[in-house]
């Protein structure tokens, strides 16, 4: 996926991973980007399910988050997943089982799995270089991005490399008042033009 940044490797040091597995591409930029590690033995097991503290750490380390303190009975407070654990459920994440339980050992389900995507994705930065038009539209729809920050992204980036870098002269004039329309509801802009 366009407009979030991930590495492009395609080298990963899983045994049990083919090179003509349909998940080699998304496995190896998982792995270049910090957020799997594997199993002992150089093993993935890509086929097998994953469990909740797995889809956890997956998520920490996908979001670099901070370890935390959890406070659930099922949890071993210096087990590997425990402050993952406790900063995925905090940054509302991943949801307890319940007050006291945190679902340890539970599979995570394909709703599960779909919930847990959304709330990474939504907490990625939108990166503008990228993006395709469609990119574009879904992170405006999800309230990933707005007309004022594509606006602000863009005059950054022609700001870096008209004016200050390679000065490439790709912008004849900008409108002044471009981050101000930008501001205003779609309809407004309409109506004034």
């Amino acid at each position: 996926m366009s407009g979030t940044a991930f590495p492009q490797v395609h080298n990963v040091p899983f045994e049990d991973l083919s090179v003509n597995s349909p998940y080699i591409a998304s496995i190896a930029k998982a792995f270049a980007a910090g957020m799997i590690d594997g199993y002992p033995g150089g093993l993935l097991m890509p086929d097998r399910t994953i469990t909740k503290e797995e889809a956890a750490a997956i998520a920490s380390r996908a979001l670099h988050l901070s370890d935390q303190a959890e406070m659930f009975s099922d949890v071993a407070d210096t087990g590997l997943f425990a402050g993952m654990i406790g900063a995925v459920v905090s940054e509302g994440i991943l949801r307890a089982k319940t007050a006291v339980t945190f679902g340890f050992g539970d599979k995570v389900t394909v709703g599960d799995a779909a919930s847990i995507a959304l709330r990474v994705y939504n907490r990625l930065p939108f990166i503008l270089m990228d993006a395709t038009l469609p990119e574009l539209q879904a992170a405006m729809q999800t309230g990933k991005t707005s007309s004022e920050k594509l606006v602000q992204q863009y005059l950054k980036r022609i700001e870096t490399y008209d004016d200050q870098g390679p000065k490439i002269n790709a912008m004849l004039a900008i409108n002044p008042n471009a981050l101000k329309e930008a501001a205003q509801p779609p309809s407004s802009m309409r109506k004034e033009r």
